[in-house]
């Protein structure tokens, strides 16, 4: 690659970067060659001239000084590469923006099952970029990091399947006599569930293959939790520009909630992604993601990143009499934070992040998640607790 368009890749770099609350670091070249594989000269060159604006069609044909089959083929191949965005106003009126890098262009290029030469080299520099992090997972690093994370905005949030309810009992009262009322209970808003429901009856959910599964597939090394490939869900505005240019298929709230719930027997949680990954903006993405794949639980669990999480719930064992001590719960939680004590579950709450795999999971019941609205900070694993791929499950 020559000076030129090494600029050139870096300044796309910074664009991406600059359209996202949590940016990604850009020290390592791993980012500018993964740019570079997947990107010619021309298309670079038209996304430079959209920026960081959100343009209508008409606005980008006017920046770049080409014929009506050459902006046709750069502006089609940029869509289907997810690097280009569409999303329409109130007035009706269609914009077009580049996406951060994750949650965002990285997600959406892996969204088929075309496997190109150019994604195989893709997914490769992703791997580099991801595993440069490692170098810096030294102890003094480390907790520097830790405090770099912790001060940064949590790059999403975690929401559970709706919990187990109890038995409900009915209770006769006599007439004329004195109620004692208990104490309300307030729901959390972010149960995976209400989410779907939510998108679904408003609007569109969109399907389309999950990047990290494709990625650990080209790099030889599918998914240990055997999670579905295309499990990764759209919601709002980008599901609307997913179906609009065939990069995935619509689906109805029943079948996301299928799809939810196969990957959750499985070991799958629900990763909610939002609008440049700002909580504060609308939601765009239902992640079923794995403590194997993901690259972001399972790149803590790889000892490659912290991460700092937004939860809704905490599991805990009100009677640990039920508990028997199978370790099942163990085996499922996603963040190692449950361990057997005088054969009976304890939870690390701090490493919590409230998915609620161990309350499903439980043959016995014994677990109850509780609402306890809360950041969590995963912090960056020594090396003597980080999880290899090639590990055995």
């Amino acid at each position: 690659m020559n000076k030129s368009r090494k600029k050139k890749l870096k300044k796309l770099v910074n664009i991406c970067n600059k359209h996202a609350r949590f940016s990604l670091p850009t020290f390592t070249g791993s980012l500018v060659r993964a740019f570079d594989a997947i990107l010619n000269d021309d298309e670079v060159d038209f996304l430079l001239e959209i920026g960081t604006e959100r343009l209508t069609i008409d606005e980008i044909k006017k920046r770049v000084d080409l014929s009506e089959v050459e902006f046709s083929t750069i502006f089609e191949s940029l869509i289907k590469k997810g690097i280009l965005w569409s999303s329409t106003s109130e007035s009706g009126d269609i914009y077009y923006e580049i996406p951060p890098m994750m949650l965002g262009w990285f997600e959406m290029s892996f969204a088929d099952n075309n496997i190109t030469p150019e994604k195989k080299k893709f997914s490769n520099h992703l791997s580099s970029y991801f595993n440069t992090f490692k170098k810096f997972n030294l102890p003094i690093l480390r907790s520097l990091i830790n405090l770099w994370i912790r001060l940064r905005p949590p790059m999403s949030e975690i929401a559970t399947v709706e919990p187990k309810k109890a038995p409900t009992t009915e209770k006769v009262i006599d007439i004329n006599s004195k109620v004692e009322l208990t104490d309300s209970k307030v729901f959390a808003l972010k149960t995976v569930n209400l989410l779907v429901e939510k998108y679904g009856n408003k609007g569109k959910i969109a399907v389309t293959n999950c990047l990290c599964r494709q990625h650990w597939e080209i790099e030889g090394e599918p998914c240990r939790l055997e999670l579905p490939l295309e499990a990764h869900l759209w919601i709002g505005k980008v599901a609307d520009h997913v179906i609009k240019y065939n990069l995935g298929r619509e689906i109805s709230v029943e079948e996301a909630i299928s799809i939810i719930e196969e990957c959750h027997k499985k070991g799958g949680i629900n990763h909610i992604w939002h609008n440049r990954m700002d909580l504060n903006e609308p939601e765009i993405s239902i992640c079923n993601c794995c403590w194997d794949c993901c690259a972001s639980i399972g790149n803590w669990n790889r000892g490659i990143m912290p991460i700092l999480l937004k939860a809704y719930y905490i599991a805990t064992i009100p009677d640990k009499n039920i508990c028997i001590g199978c370790g099942i719960c163990i085996k499922y939680c996603p963040t190692q934070a449950i361990k057997l004590k005088d054969r009976k579950a304890v939870h690390n709450h701090k490493l919590c992040i409230g998915c609620g795999q161990c309350e499903f999971q439980c043959p016995n019941g014994a677990v109850k998640l509780i609402i306890k609205e809360r950041m969590v900070l995963l912090p960056a694993r020594s090396p003597s607790k980080w999880i290899k791929r090639l590990e055995s499950l």
